[in-house]
């Protein structure tokens, strides 16, 4: 959950950002009408001498960030239903709160109800990797569900029907 600990690069408080979480070299940030990805890729390693082992460790020296934002056009504003809790939370202090930020849970799923009438959107984890889920009513028109997709260099749908999406 956010509870004010995300922020943008200038440290700006995210508000608009619900719940956030990683899934590998992963970052994502669900929001009441969308959802943003950012894949980070080291561009240039540093090795430098552990002061401690005197060994020798590669550190990230120069990194890309890429960012893709999804927009759910046309929904209404869902209710957000928190699933079960993982077990503990976590205190966050960053630049953005360097008082912290207390007891922020964490859930193994969560549901946006009616974010198209008739229609659910639920996600969850599955093997340590971000999934979701369209329930759509047996009234519901799935063709409602519409994306705007920002960020991305070419996206497609391959001969399986997944939707490629290159950054």
């Amino acid at each position: 959950e956010n509870k004010g600990q995300v922020s943008d690069q200038n440290v700006r408080i995210r508000t608009d950002v619900l719940f956030s979480g990683t899934d590998g070299n992963l970052v994502f940030h669900l929001k009441s009408k969308g959802l943003s990805y950012q894949l980070g890729k080291v561009i240039q390693w540093r090795t430098e001498e552990n002061p401690l082992t005197k060994a020798k460790d590669k550190t990230p020296y120069a990194i890309s960030i890429y960012r893709i934002d999804l927009e759910w056009l046309n929904c209404s504003t869902p209710l957000v239903k928190q699933g079960e809790e993982f077990p503990g939370y976590d205190n966050i202090y960053n630049e953005a709160n360097p008082n912290g930020i207390t007891r922020v849970r964490s859930f193994k799923d969560v549901i946006f109800q009616n974010l198209y009438k008739g229609i659910n959107l639920h996600y969850y984890s599955k093997d340590n990797h971000l999934k979701y889920d369209y329930l759509v009513s047996a009234n519901a028109d799935y063709k409602n569900i519409q994306l705007k997709i920002s960020g991305a260099e070419k996206i497609y749908v391959n001969r399986n029907g997944a939707l490629i999406i290159i950054t």
